[in-house]
């Protein structure tokens, strides 16, 4: 219907029933989400909510911007255009050459067609053990210390904000 009234399609996904950020929120987020952007969805409501979106969580946010980057890459596709056809380049390499030296490799590699997730260890074992076998949610917890040591880029007006805190005072006084 959203789209036949030409409406942003909004829907309730990225959930999770865990308890606790993990490895069952991640599994559980990425099992709502991924259908969801396959299928066209235009926003998916749940990023940053745990325990059946009874809590927020600062981390789960990031982490959860990290899922949807991924389902959107796969929404993306495969690029299959000349433009991508690598045929040629194969042909000049031959076995045991190597693609550096070709300018299709640099242009590739700085492509779309490539994602490198932000939150995933890519170290060897010895080096993640040397620092600290740090997990998605430490890596995340950084980005969250490091978003809000940073200064707002588009504040909210001084009026917006005394005429929010006045709304939130009313309705305390009500309830």
């Amino acid at each position: 219907m959203a789209r036949f009234y030409g409406l942003p399609n909004t829907q309730a996904g990225c959930l999770t029933d865990a308890k606790e950020p993990g490895a069952q929120a991640v599994m559980e987020k990425m099992m709502t989400t991924l259908p969801l952007v396959l299928g066209g969805v235009d926003y998916v409501q749940g990023p940053g909510s745990i325990e059946t979106s009874g809590c927020l969580c600062l981390e789960q946010i990031v982490v959860d911007e990290e899922i949807a980057e991924l389902c959107r890459r796969m929404r993306d596709g495969i690029d299959t255009s000349d433009a991508r056809d690598y045929c040629a380049d194969i042909e000049a390499v031959k076995p045991g050459g190597d693609f550096f030296s070709q300018e299709s490799t640099l242009r590739a590699c700085r492509s779309d067609e490539f994602l490198a997730p932000r939150l995933c260890d890519r170290n060897v074992y010895e080096r993640w053990t040397e620092l600290g076998r740090p997990n998605i949610y430490d890596t995340a917890h950084q980005r969250v210390e490091e978003i809000l040591a940073t200064p707002q880029r588009h504040p909210l007006p001084g009026d917006v904000i005394d005429e929010l805190e006045a709304i939130i005072r009313r309705a305390e006084d009500e309830l």
